[in-house]
């Protein structure tokens, strides 16, 4: 146990690519709503990724606030994400999401984050794809 903790203190972790959670769980512009949610509620996401004009994230409170229209529960289900997120009234919120790269300094990055807000940055392939995903809970 000793040796593996001298060899983990040995290579300093800096860098996104030593904590991130490689092989992310996205959701693709035209699968349903009700996909997403599935996804959410099956892995305790407070976010999933989307590509959709750029990177953007469902944030779970978004997803509860567009389920919970009077009688239309079943309609919003069926929608894809790309549909509801450009209904004109009552559209599925999606947030811009944070694209970083692997090789970008933790540090950095927990310097500039708003503790006041959930955070989770994308990590880019660098051919337009996600290589991982990185939130705080990774870095505790």
């Amino acid at each position: 146990m000793e040796e593996a903790l001298m060899v983990e203190q040995q290579h300093p972790r800096t860098k996104v690519e030593d904590y991130m959670v490689r092989s992310p769980i996205i959701v693709q512009p035209w699968q349903p709503v009700a996909y997403a949610r599935q996804l959410m509620l099956m892995h305790s996401f407070s976010f999933l990724p989307v590509n959709l004009d750029g990177w953007k994230l469902v944030p779970e409170a978004s997803m509860a606030k567009f389920l919970h229209r009077n009688g239309e529960r079943k309609a919003v289900l069926a929608r894809s994400i790309q549909e509801a997120a450009r209904l004109d009234e009552r559209p599925l919120e999606l947030v811009n999401a944070q694209v970083v790269t692997p090789h970008d300094n933790v540090e950095v990055l927990l310097n500039a984050a708003d503790v006041g807000k959930p955070t989770l940055w994308l990590v880019d392939d660098g051919h337009g794809g996600l290589a991982g995903v990185l939130s705080p809970f990774e870095l505790m």
